[in-house]
């Protein structure tokens, strides 16, 4: 199989979830790296470039602002500053906070969970080709 597609970082602490989704994106044939915390995220970003990256905002050792602590760090890493990311996760940020957000951290997309694989692929794919 040939991982030609671009690299993807998934940034998910449920181990269940961040499986199926890489599986489903090395399916796509995508190259996939995965963070289960907030630290082994930024680690990753430190290391690699990435063309994209899924964000859940609920990552430990944070919590709740374990996303935007990452965001903060991929706004002042070289390598990703630019990389878009697509935002999944179970507490939405209301509609003026997404746009801020997108604005200043390059968020493609937010999606609240749960969601639809199928989905999901769909709005790598268009960020990829965007």
């Amino acid at each position: 199989m040939s991982h030609d597609r671009g690299r993807i970082l998934i940034v998910e602490d449920d181990a269940e979830v961040r499986e199926v989704w890489a599986d489903v994106l090395k399916d796509k044939n995508y190259q996939i790296n995965e963070a289960r915390t907030t630290d082994d995220a930024i680690f990753a970003i430190r290391h690699h470039q990435y063309d994209l990256i899924v964000l859940d905002m609920s990552v430990p050792p944070a919590g709740r602002e374990g996303g935007l602590v990452f965001l903060r760090a991929k706004s002042h890493n070289r390598l990703n500053q630019k990389t878009p990311v697509i935002i999944v996760s179970g507490i939405a940020p209301k509609e003026e906070i997404k746009m801020t957000l997108s604005h200043k951290f390059k968020l493609y997309k937010v999606f609240e969970k749960p969601i639809d694989n199928k989905e999901l692929v769909q709005a790598i794919e268009r960020a990829l080709t965007n």
